[in-house]
């Protein structure tokens, strides 16, 4: 059952990311972005959206961060942690409701999934012309949790 709910979300996100338009700039006259956010609560779905973007971004660093084998040592344990700290967040939001909730945030937080797929991207073609390094690196990200 998590596992077609997570290909949902997934496919959702797809989808919305397709179709969408351009990214909206904020209004002026309505206040920044952040003001905004600021004065509205903040719901579960929300919450773990920021956590795993947060997650993500930290994943992406660790993979920019790596020139050499000792390096790779270094970022593969950060993404083994990172992957520890994902499962997490993903058993503690693992009701219907929250999944759906969280699909629907995380349509809303695509332009910085997009910024993240393409640091993540950019970093595995820069890797992949050294054949040992991207095999530390794919190691440790695939030893991914499983889902339940």
């Amino acid at each position: 059952m998590r596992k077609v709910t997570l290909i949902l979300v997934s496919a959702t996100f797809i989808l919305f990311s397709a179709v969408s338009g351009c990214g909206k700039k904020d209004d002026p006259q309505s206040g920044s972005k952040s003001s905004i956010n600021n004065s509205i609560a903040i719901t579960p779905a929300q919450k773990m959206a920021k956590s795993y973007i947060s997650e993500m971004q930290q994943m992406a660093s660790a993979l920019e961060s790596v020139t050499d084998a000792k390096s790779a040592e270094k970022a593969a344990t950060e993404i083994r942690k990172i992957n520890v700290r994902m499962e997490a967040l993903s058993d503690k939001y693992e009701d219907s409701d929250n999944q759906f909730g969280m699909a629907t945030v995380m349509m809303s937080h695509q332009q910085e999934f997009m910024a993240i797929q393409t640091r993540v991207s950019g970093a595995m073609m820069k890797l992949s012309t050294d054949p040992a390094l991207m095999k530390t690196m794919t190691d440790a990200m695939s030893e991914t949790p499983k889902l339940k």
